[in-house]
């Protein structure tokens, strides 16, 4: 972190450039730490209370914001006043900024979307995935995504395809899944029956699926010397928070 430091008790000249070092060194921090928890989330507070919603910090678009008790509302709106000061000649400039949250019936962000520190996700209802690219499933069911009860992200299910030896691509991007994790996890891709059809033969690789939700196979065909892909089976228990 930056820091202002002066060396003598009197004599340090302070010029506008001070005051935007000093807000520029705080700001940047605060920013940092905010971002370890996402763009929009509640810090504490913000609790519904009858019809209304406690005070309490929220960070919206980054941005680290007290959050003013107001009547519950579908929105999240951010107040702007300035007070002015007088400068030497007598003119009066807007100087001193404070900006607050509170629930509004307008706004760019909506308070459900809002995700409380510490709070699990919300379980939710097995969705069918968008299968990508040249990926599809044939017959035997199809791939599917939720959270559970406990707050995980499950993606278990097929998908079947025919991939030409000796594409030279490290990955592949195999289906949007409903999950959105907030760094890159992990995922089991087993029950591969690789070859042409007269030399069949199953191996298990791993993929991942990125902050995108979306599911990606690492490219380990090319290794094997094999001319199509298919019957595959996802199984994938990822952290969300």
């Amino acid at each position: 972190m930056n820091e202002l430091k002066i060396n003598r008790a009197t004599g340090f000249p302070v010029k506008k450039k001070t005051f935007e070092f000093l807000q520029e060194a705080y700001g940047s921090a605060i920013k940092h730490l905010c971002k370890m928890h996402g763009d929009n989330v509640i810090l504490y507070g913000c609790e519904l209370v009858g019809a209304n919603r406690t005070a309490g910090a929220v960070v919206i678009n980054g941005e680290l914001l007290p959050f003013e008790a107001s009547p519950d509302n579908a929105k999240i709106l951010i107040i702007e006043q300035s007070e002015p000061v007088e400068y030497q000649g007598g003119e009066l400039l807007p100087a001193y900024y404070t900006r607050v949250a509170k629930c509004g019936s307008t706004g760019t962000v909506n308070l459900a979307d809002l995700k409380r520190i510490g709070e699990k996700p919300q379980a939710t209802a097995w969705k069918n995935v968008e299968y990508l690219s040249h990926f599809d499933t044939t017959g035997t069911g199809v791939m599917q995504s939720r959270v559970d009860e406990s707050g995980k992200g499950l993606v278990v299910g097929p998908f079947e395809t025919e991939l030409k030896y000796g594409k030279t691509t490290d990955k592949f991007a195999i289906a949007k899944t409903s999950l959105r994790p907030k760094k890159r996890q992990p995922a089991m891709i087993s029950n591969l029956n690789m070859g042409d059809s007269a030399n069949l033969r199953t191996v298990s690789i791993y993929g991942y699926i990125d902050t995108d939700g979306i599911l990606y196979m690492d490219n380990t065909i090319a290794g094997h010397g094999y001319s199509m892909l298919r019957q595959c089976w996802v199984s994938a228990c990822i952290d969300l928070d």
